[in-house]
């Protein structure tokens, strides 16, 4: 593993100096292009009964947003009794889901482990089988307009409408949350961050893992990127059988196969997401993140998609309390984009948000090195 720098270390040479005010710039100029959209929430009805669990219990959703998307919300509430005062975690969890997945699988499982350390949790599904349907000219060309506007900042501003809308209808504040992502999530995570100002919210924390496409890909890096698929194939083959090893059973295995939901709507939604994730809108959305913004972007050093981290570098460089990292295999092989399904990886991202949200530094500023490593900065 690797890290972009030391916490709250500043660049001093000369050059570094040029560097950073050319970084500034591009980051002004980012925020200065960031707008509004209308993601606020028409409506928000339970589907299903609830999940009643001895900790918490776990709601299913569907929301109605203004622009007429139509999504599914994955929303843990925690139970004060069982945890008490020591196991309270007072801000709320945000994510979304990765290329092709839904509510079960893998996504299911990080639900259910933040469930169980505490936290409450809206996690928010993209469009699917709960979509209106193409079942009617009318209804088909308003399903094609949806399609075609899908992008990481109309999801991002989705999720900031759900969560003005949670604060009005519940008891969990989201003036200040944490947001999670992985893939796709961490690149609309990128965007959640940068628009957050706008909604007068703070990201207290973000943690997002291997996103991907910092910018479009050229015409050189194609060849290497249609090429993952054969890595990442042999990825998860040689990542499901060290779980089998370690005593994940086939019935678990075989669960993760529901992390991609095959129903056609949810198909044709997630076809149409792959422009907009190749053109280049996460790293420009990262650019207009506040400078002072707290969190972990992780990286795998065989991952092509994401470059390996490296272009996404520059974008910590200028903000001092985010901590980049670049992971390889303990056996000194390279690591690809699915390794971030590894249920160590996950693991340490949660045990880093309840640093983060201890109850005790709720009011303080955050200390990095803490967050990141479990390490007290000397005073």
């Amino acid at each position: 593993m690797s890290s972009s720098h030391e916490f709250l270390s500043v660049p001093h040479s000369a050059s570094d100096v040029d560097a950073l005010s050319r970084a500034h710039a591009v980051h002004f100029q980012a925020v200065a292009n960031l707008g509004p959209y209308p993601g606020g929430v028409i409506s928000r009805k339970s589907v299903g009964e609830p999940e009643k669990l001895p900790h918490a219990t776990i709601y299913e959703e569907k929301i109605v947003f203004a622009d007429g998307a139509v999504r599914t919300l994955t929303r843990v509430d925690p139970k004060a009794s069982y945890f008490g005062t020591e196991g309270e975690r007072p801000f709320l969890v945000s994510a979304t889901d990765a290329l092709g997945t839904g509510p079960d699988g893998f996504n299911k499982t990080v639900v259910a482990s933040l469930a169980s350390r505490g936290f409450a949790v809206a996690w928010l599904h993209h469009e699917g089988r709960h979509a209106q349907g193409p079942t009617s000219l009318p209804k088909a060309v308003r399903f094609a307009g949806h399609l075609l506007r899908n992008s990481l900042g109309r999801s991002a501003h989705q999720q900031h409408g759900m969560l003005d809308n949670i604060a009005l209808n519940s008891d969990h504040a989201t003036d200040t949350i944490l947001s999670i992502g992985c893939s796709r999530a961490a690149m609309t995570g990128e965007a959640v961050d940068a628009l957050a100002p706008l909604y007068n919210r703070t990201i207290r924390f973000s943690d997002y893992i291997a996103g991907c496409f910092e910018h479009r890909p050229t015409l050189r890096e194609m060849p290497v990127m249609s090429t993952s698929l054969l890595h990442e194939s042999v990825a998860i083959s040689r990542l499901s059988l060290r779980l089998h090893k370690d005593g994940a059973s086939t019935r678990e295995l075989v669960a993760y196969l529901a992390t991609f939901d095959l129903h056609p709507l949810n198909v044709i939604n997630e076809l149409s997401w792959v422009l907009p994730v190749l053109r280049g809108d996460a790293g420009r959305y990262a650019d207009a993140v506040p400078l002072d913004q707290n969190g972990v972007r992780t990286f795998f050093n065989g991952d092509s998609w994401s470059s390996g981290g490296k272009a996404w570098q520059p974008k910590a460089d200028i903000r001092p309390n985010l901590h980049h990292e670049i992971r390889r295999l303990p056996s000194g092989r390279k690591a690809r984009h699915l390794d971030l399904i590894d249920p160590s990886i996950q693991a340490a991202s949660h045990d880093r948000l309840e640093r983060a949200s201890e109850v005790s530094l709720a009011d303080q500023p955050l200390d990095m090195r803490y967050i990141v490593r479990g390490l007290r900065s000397v005073k």
